[in-house]
C-alpha cells in the first residue's frame, strides 16, 4: 500500500521558483547594461613609466534582484516543508505543529539526537510523531556530503533561507570574469601588459593589467577592456558559519534540481 501523498503543493512552489529564476536570467543582463557594475581607470607613472589599468567598482545596488532571488529561495524551502506536511497527514492521530519542517542537518550525531536516528520508528523535533519517509529523509542530509557538507544543494538552501528571511536581504555582487584587454597609446612599450586579475581587491579597486612605456612618455593613452560579468548573491558570516557564502545562478539553480529530485522521492512511498 502507498501513501499517495499529494505533493501539488509542492510542486507548484517550485515552478514558481522556476519562474523566478527565469525572470532573474532576464532582468540581470538589463540591470548591467543599464548600470555598468565597473568602470576602467588607468594612469601613468611618470617617474618609472609604468602604466596600471584598474577595474573600480561602483558599488552597484541591487535590491529588486536579490528580492528575486529571496522569493526564490523562499519557494524552494516551502517545497521541502510541504512535504513534512503531507507526512504529518499519513500518520493517524497526528496534527501539524509550529516545529514541524523539512530537517536539514550538517552534523549527524546532532540530526540522531534532535531528528530521527536509525532504527527508530517515530520522528523528533521538526519530524515529531512521523512514521512515514524517515529513511529518505536521512540520506538526503548534507552531512553525507563529504568533504564539505556546505556545498550540499540543500545545506546553501537552508542558509540561504534562513538568512534572507530572519537577517537581511541577500547581497548582490556582479564579478568580473578575465578578459582581453587593449591599450590604445602614442607611445613605445618597453614591457608587455600583465595580466594580474586575481590580484585582491584594494579600497574598491583591482589591478588587471599592467605596461611600461619607454621615455618620452605617451601623451595619449586610452585602455577598454572586453569583461564578463557573473553575477552573485551572498550571505555574511553568522554563528557558527565564520565565512561567508556567494552562489552564482547555475548553483542557484542547482538547488532547484535538488528539491525536485527530493520531491520526486516521495511520490514512491
Amino acid at each position: 500500500m502507498t501513501l499517495s501523498l499529494d505533493l501539488s503543493a509542492s510542486y507548484a512552489k517550485i515552478d514558481r521558483a522556476e519562474e523566478h529564476l527565469k525572470t532573474l536570467q532576464t532582468e540581470i543582463p538589463l540591470a548591467i547594461g543599464q548600470r555598468h557594475p565597473h568602470s576602467l581607470v588607468g594612469e601613468i607613472d611618470k617617474d618609472s613609466g609604468w602604466y596600471s589599468v584598474r577595474l573600480r567598482r561602483n558599488k552597484p545596488e541591487e535590491p529588486r534582484l536579490a528580492s528575486i532571488v529571496g522569493d526564490y529561495i523562499h519557494n524552494l524551502r516551502s517545497a521541502l516543508n510541504y512535504i513534512v506536511t503531507g507526512l504529518v497527514d499519513a500518520t493517524p492521530g497526528l496534527t501539524l505543529g509550529m516545529s514541524h519542517q523539512f530537517p536539514i542537518y550538517d552534523d549527524p550525531t546532532t540530526y540522531a539526537d534532535q531528528v530521527w536516528r536509525m532504527g527508530d520508528s517515530i520522528g523528533r523535533g521538526q519530524l515529531k510523531g512521523i512514521i512515514h519517509g524517515l529513511t529518505i529523509i536521512e540520506p538526503l542530509q548534507p552531512y553525507h556530503t563529504q568533504p564539505d557538507p556546505e556545498a550540499d544543494p540543500l545545506a546553501q538552501l537552508n542558509r540561504l533561507s534562513n538568512s534572507d528571511k530572519h537577517r537581511q536581504i541577500l547581497g548582490y555582487w556582479p564579478d568580473p570574469q578575465p578578459g582581453e584587454i587593449s591599450i590604445e597609446h602614442d607611445g613605445i612599450i618597453a614591457e608587455q601588459i600583465q595580466n594580474t586579475h586575481k590580484q585582491q581587491w584594494v579600497n574598491d579597486e583591482v589591478e588587471i593589467g599592467r605596461l611600461r612605456f619607454d621615455f618620452p612618455l605617451p601623451t595619449n593613452v586610452k585602455a577598454k577592456a572586453d569583461m564578463a560579468v557573473a553575477p552573485l548573491f551572498s550571505v555574511e558570516p553568522f554563528g557558527k558559519y565564520t565565512q561567508g557564502m556567494a552562489l552564482d545562478l547555475p548553483t542557484l539553480e542547482a538547488i532547484c534540481t535538488q528539491v525536485r529530485l527530493t520531491t520526486d522521492l516521495f511520490k514512491t512511498i
